[in-house]
């Protein structure tokens, strides 16, 4: 039996409800809960207005916007991990900002949005940012079992240009597969950020800008790091679009 438009929504909001910071959701979870919703969505035709309306109509929503920081305050934030906020804030309806707070020496990056997003956003960011680093690592340890050598053998600029090559290849990655995602799955309009949080967004002049430190990565243009990170990139978003079943049937 086809369940009606209300039963959909439930289990839409029961899903969303997974995200809360309450319930302490991994980062992984929260991803889970993310994409099983878009799928949801889409295979019933449902935006998030009619969620909004329905939540109205129940007299449980209230429209909420909210920016959170997603790392330690640093004076110099490392020019992959502002790429990696904007991979993910396109993604997942929100905007990202450099922010300093008054109290901290240097800056952090905030995404902002509606609350949901955000948090999803948040944790999303987190475990893609020590999902990365584990890569890298993997990566250069592999790199010394091939060539027999020792990590501490390894120049400290070539080390740095292998690693930001990688991650270069990762961030390629991990938006191509986003891209390719969304066209598989017409997700276009699911990602689009609702109209008044961009207005609020820019009634708050929250720009992104560059990072204040200038420096250029070090780079050695490694066809073959840059190619094991775009792997692990696609993989990052592949893995995860694998393992939503249970979520979306409710189990």
């Amino acid at each position: 039996m086809e369940k009606s438009k209300d039963e959909i929504y439930e289990k839409i909001l029961k899903i969303l409800e997974l995200t809360k910071e309450d319930r302490n959701p991994t980062a992984d979870e929260a991803r889970q809960a993310m994409l099983a919703v878009q799928r949801l969505m889409i295979k019933h035709h449902i935006d998030m207005n009619e969620i909004h309306s329905y939540q109205a109509k129940n007299g449980t929503f209230t429209p909420t916007t909210d920016d959170q920081p997603i790392q330690e305050p640093k004076r110099r934030i490392p020019w992959w991990e502002s790429s990696l906020a904007s991979v993910i804030a396109d993604n997942f309806r929100c905007t990202y900002y450099y922010h300093s707070d008054g109290i901290h020496p240097g800056q952090s990056l905030y995404l902002f949005g509606e609350t949901e997003d955000v948090q999803i956003g948040r944790y999303i960011y987190k475990f893609a940012h020590k999902v990365v680093l584990d890569c890298v690592d993997e990566y250069i340890k592999l790199f010394c079992e091939t060539y027999n050598c020792s990590k501490g053998n390894i120049p400290t600029a070539r080390r740095a240009a292998m690693k930001n090559d990688f991650i270069q290849g990762f961030l390629y990655g991990l938006s191509d597969a986003y891209k390719e995602q969304v066209a598989k799955n017409s997700w276009g309009l699911m990602i689009i950020q609702d109209k008044i949080v961009a207005k609020i967004y820019d009634d708050r002049k929250l720009k992104p800008k560059k990072s204040s430190n200038g420096i250029k990565p070090k780079r050695a243009d490694d066809r073959s790091s840059m190619g094991m990170g775009y792997i692990k990139g696609k993989k990052f978003v592949e893995e995860s679009s694998s393992e939503k079943k249970s979520l979306e049937s409710g189990k």
